[in-house]
């Protein structure tokens, strides 16, 4: 592990302490915790906002999004984002998946 600082809002150090409270842990897990949770949020925002955009591959778009090719379809679809996608770009990114 590596040790982080950085500066919150009071409101946002509040709100830590109360979830932190609530599941009986403590403000440090708890802050892993919402970290955890918010970059595995952010990173498949950020995944789905580069494919629209045509910025990247549907391979790499899962990669960074950390989903396998059919939950990344799945998140596509709940976006409501438009894609266009053929056979050969699924098989491309499911191979790269399990690793064949």
């Amino acid at each position: 592990m590596e040790l982080v600082t950085f500066r919150s809002p009071l409101e946002l150090v509040k709100l830590t302490k109360m979830l932190a409270s609530l599941e009986s842990r403590s403000l440090s897990d708890e802050l892993r915790e919402v970290f955890r949770e918010g970059i595995a949020i952010r990173r498949k925002r950020l995944a789905l906002d580069l494919y629209g955009r045509g910025d990247v591959s549907l391979g790499r778009a899962r990669e960074i999004a950390g989903l396998s090719i059919w939950e990344f379809l799945d998140a596509l679809d709940a976006s409501r984002q438009e894609f266009d996608l053929d056979a050969d770009d699924i098989l491309a990114a499911a191979s790269r998946t399990s690793g064949a």
